[in-house]
């Protein structure tokens, strides 16, 4: 039991080193006190293998409570404007961007959307994110990750 979780503390210690060595800089947001602390859990489902330059990352970007905490921090992001509302503005609409390596969404692209005005809000939810993320791993360094995500838009 000892062992194993030397072996994951050494795991840490070594994403941690690569992190620093590839920042060129020993200031990164991250460590592993914080990793653990905020809960960071990888998010994988929204992967966009056809864009993701480096393919399978080893270890997806993280953010804190994963999938939920992405969502949940996402929604509180993307509001209907008075406007649409009142026009009834509905629909869903899909979009790819990247998580870079230091842990920020860039590259936001509209890929569909069936309902016009609301991309703003998404492109807008998606940048003004209020935790960071910790990026995506090959061979334990930091790559950028590209994710596919389709956002329905529903005011029943």
């Amino acid at each position: 039991m000892r062992k194993a979780s030397t072996s994951h503390l050494l795991c840490y210690c070594l994403l941690i080193g690569s992190l620093l060595t590839a920042c060129g800089t020993s200031k990164v947001p991250w460590s592993l006190e914080k990793l653990k602390s905020e809960n960071y859990q990888e998010v994988r489902y929204f992967f966009d293998e056809k864009k993701t330059v480096a393919g399978v990352p080893d270890r997806f970007p993280m953010y804190p409570n994963g999938l939920a905490g992405f969502q949940e921090d996402l929604k509180d992001g993307i509001k209907y404007s008075e406007q649409e509302k009142k026009n009834m503005v509905q629909g869903k609409i899909t979009v790819r961007y990247t998580v870079n390596v230091e842990g920020k969404i860039q590259k936001i692209e509209v890929v569909e959307s069936f309902a016009p005005g609301l991309e703003q809000q998404v492109s807008k939810g998606l940048r003004n994110l209020k935790k960071i993320w910790f990026p995506g791993l090959v061979n334990g360094h930091p790559v950028e990750v590209s994710y596919l995500q389709t956002f329905e838009f529903s005011l029943y």
